[in-house]
């Protein structure tokens, strides 16, 4: 806090009599506290002060008397330590001068000779000058005063002849001074003397015309003095008649005393202002009377209020600036000082000012949903503008944007997303500005579901867990429907703030399924997305028809292939015990072999069935079993030695065989013609063996693994025959003649023999059987 004094004079215009005291009140005035020592000085050896210091804030009297004039300038320099402020007072040292014209007179006895005596006032001189001469008993002066500059006339009549020397003396020195200047309320004092004339030793009384001053004493013993004293209330010229009475004597002095004074006016004297905002009124200093002083200007309210100036010296304006932060009345004087004058002006402040209010603080509302506020606006102290309305937030609107002093709005906020936003309104009317903050707690719920994608097989149920997460407190019910409600179920349905629930979905086709699960709660709706990869697999066989020999292993390659990403493990079964699946598993795609062994011809349809978990699928495989029989007719052959017996072998190709069958004999005996038949035939064994014996003749028929055999059993027979004797001796051309022969067949045999005379080389002579059948 900066600390420091000022210094004023009052009156800063001292008129005064040359000769006499003048007078002048300096005043210092601390500032801020201050409480230093404050020493007086003047410039003027003519004048003095009294006291020489004050401390803190007081007051001395400067007195100065000036010989001869006209104006002078005096200076009173107040110093405390570094701090030195001065002040002027102006002493307009006024006197007159007396002339006589002419200054001789021849006159006769007993007859009046005149002159005219002049008085001219000098700097203004208005004083009264009481004119006298000193030899009253011859001579007169008419008028007996003048005041400020005149004349008047001496006249005389001597009863003697001579040189007679009249003086003439113009006193205005009876009151010291005689123009005294003030302040109104402060009072003005004037020495009044009484001069003894030519031994005078009378009671003189005093008396004045003027109920405002006092006389100090009341009466004087020949010569001395009294103070004449005056106080006025207010500005004007005032000519204070002060009496000398003694006797049948009596002397009259006029002292003037101009009265000074100013007034204090406010302009505006009520102000209308905006709290926040500087209110100003112009604040008049008019000098009264030729009040010259400084004015201090001081306000009641410095705490919101300056004045600038702060002094005005004589007459002049300066500005009072308030600014007052809430709304009321309030009344702020302005006072102004000068010595021991003080004047006040009051200054109504209507502060007007709004308040602004939002009804709810605090509005819950779900995203992307509009939540509302309202705002009023409530006038303070007759405020009567207009209140322009913007809120610090684009996803707001006010509704209307400007209310005329008293009013309400609708501000209207739709946020996006779930936060907590503080949104501010702000209600503006010139300097006026006043917020109010209403939070939005903006609710919303998402959604969520794990896992994202599923892999299912076909015709099972995949799940997901759908999650709905509140969030910033929201509390709704959120229903929870999919887009496929054929194949696919939510349960449970709804959720309440925070849940989850399962989503479970079966297709009968595979492929890549996009299930949307949609959450719904009033105005808010979230969606995800699941896709189900429903896997399957197939099962394909290759060949599917087979043809194989019977008791050979006939073989089909068993094809999984992996639908839409299948990667499970596929058991593989099939539904004969004559057949093997190898591998007997396969992981996602792959093969593996069926190997089917059938003892018999026929055709025989294999399913090989694949399975997963839920997943089944089968494939058939048909296995054509193909073989032949071999037969042969006879089966029984009855042969003569040497002499080929013959069967037909017949070769039946069964089930559609046509295989190369390769004929086979186990005798060396036997040919077989063709030894080939190519699916069904006959060929023929044709045996010849050189002796009676039963020989089993098996032909076997072979195509690939396949052999097949039948037995065709000769009977292989002959006969002997003997002849006696077996030598006969004869001639030529003579009969000779040998018994007849003995034949022998075999046994059990009944076929006819045939006889048939066999050359057969003799030596001699030569046998022949005739011709004939033997039995």
């Amino acid at each position: 806090m900066v600390q420091d004094f000022t210094i004023t004079a009052s009156p800063t215009s001292v008129t005064v009599n040359a000769g006499s005291a003048g007078t002048s009140t300096i005043t210092i005035t601390a500032l801020n506290g201050f409480a230093g020592v404050v020493s007086l000085t003047t410039n003027s050896t003519s004048c003095t002060v009294s006291p020489t210091s004050v401390t803190g804030s007081g007051s001395a009297t400067l007195s100065c008397t000036f010989a001869s004039g006209p104006t002078i300038h005096v200076g009173v320099t107040g110093t405390s330590g570094s701090l030195s402020h001065s002040v002027t007072v102006t002493y307009n040292v006024v006197d007159f001068t007396i002339t006589a014209s002419p200054t001789s007179v021849n006159v006769n006895v007993n007859s009046a000779g005149t002159s005219s005596i002049t008085v001219t006032g000098q700097n203004g001189f208005a004083g009264v000058v009481s004119l006298v001469t000193n030899t009253t008993a011859s001579c007169t002066v008419s008028p007996t005063s003048v005041t400020g500059s005149g004349s008047a006339t001496l006249s005389c009549t001597f009863t003697s002849t001579g040189n007679k020397h009249v003086l003439v003396t113009g006193t205005s020195g009876t009151a010291s001074p005689t123009i005294v200047t003030i302040n109104a309320g402060t009072a003005g004092t004037s020495t009044i003397t009484i001069t003894a004339v030519n031994g005078f030793a009378g009671v003189v009384s005093l008396t004045t015309n003027s109920t405002s001053c006092t006389l100090s004493p009341t009466s004087v013993t020949g010569s001395g003095s009294s103070t004449l004293s005056c106080t006025f209330a207010g500005a004007g010229t005032f000519h204070v008649g002060v009496t000398g009475s003694s006797g049948s004597l009596s002397h009259s002095v006029t002292v003037t005393f101009v009265v000074q004074d100013f007034t204090i006016a406010a302009s505006p004297t009520s102000v209308t202002v905006n709290a926040g905002s500087a209110g100003t009124s112009t604040i008049t200093i008019t000098a009264l009377n030729g009040f010259a002083g400084v004015v201090n200007l001081v306000t009641n309210t410095t705490a919101s209020c300056t004045v600038s100036p702060t002094s005005v010296t004589g007459s002049g304006s300066a500005t009072l600036s308030c600014t007052f932060t809430t709304g009321s009345t309030v009344h702020v004087g302005v006072t102004g000082t000068s010595g021991s004058l003080s004047h006040s002006v009051t200054v109504t402040y209507n502060i007007v000012n709004f308040t602004i209010t939002a009804t709810p603080t605090i509005v819950t509302v779900n995203a992307g949903t509009a939540g509302t506020s309202t705002i009023t606006i409530t006038a303070v102290n007759g405020f009567t503008g207009v209140v322009s309305l913007t809120t610090n937030s684009t996803s707001c609107t006010i509704s209307p944007t400007s209310v005329t002093g008293s009013g309400s709005a609708t501000l209207s906020c739709t946020i996006a997303a779930a936060s907590t936003v503080h949104i501010g309104v702000t209600g503006t009317s010139g300097s006026l500005s006043h917020s109010v903050t209403v939070t939005y707690v903006v609710q919303d719920f998402t959604i969520a579901a794990s896992p994202t994608s599923v892999n299912v097989n076909i015709n099972s149920a995949g799940t997901s867990s759908i999650t709905v997460t509140g969030l910033n407190g929201f509390a709704g019910v959120v229903s929870l429907v999919t887009n496929t409600t054929a194949s696919c179920t939510v349960s449970p349905t709804s959720v309440t703030g925070s849940g989850s629930a399962t989503l479970s979905c079966t297709f009968t086709s595979t492929g890549a399924k996009h299930l949307s699960v949609t959450g719904t709660s009033g105005t808010l709706s979230h969606s995800v997305t699941v896709t189900f990869n429903v896997q399957d697999f197939t099962i394909t066989a290759s060949p599917t028809s087979v043809t194989v020999n019977a008791g050979s292993a006939g073989t089909s390659t068993i094809t999984i292939t992996a639908v839409n990403g299948f990667a499970g493990v596929v058991t593989l079964a099939t539904n004969s015990t004559s057949c093997t699946v190898s591998p007997p598993s396969v992981t996602g795609s792959g093969s593996s072999t069926l190997s089917c062994t059938f003892a018999a011809a026929g055709t025989v349809h294999v399913g090989v069935t694949g399975t997963s978990g839920s997943l089944s699928h089968s494939v058939t495989v048909t296995f054509v079993v193909q073989d032949f029989t071999i037969t042969a007719s006879p089966t029984a052959v009855t042969v003569n030695v040497g002499a080929a017996g013959t069967s037909a072998i017949t070769v039946t190709g069964l089930n559609g065989f046509a295989g190369v069958v390769a004929l086979t004999t186990n005798s060396t005996s036997c040919t077989v013609s063709p030894t080939s038949v190519t699916g069904s035939g006959s060929a023929t064994l044709s045996c010849t063996f050189a002796a009676v014996s039963t020989v089993h003749v098996g032909v076997t028929g072979t195509s690939g693994s396949l052999s097949h055999s039948t037995t065709v059993t000769y009977t292989v027979q002959d006969f002997t025959v003997t002849a006696s004797p077996t030598s006969v001796n004869v001639n030529v051309n003579a009969a000779g003649i040998s018994t007849r022969p003995t034949l022998r067949l075999p046994a059990l045999s009944h076929q006819p023999v045939s006889l048939a005379p066999v050359a057969r080389p003799y030596h001699a002579p030569s046998h022949q059987l005739a011709t004939g059948t033997y039995r």
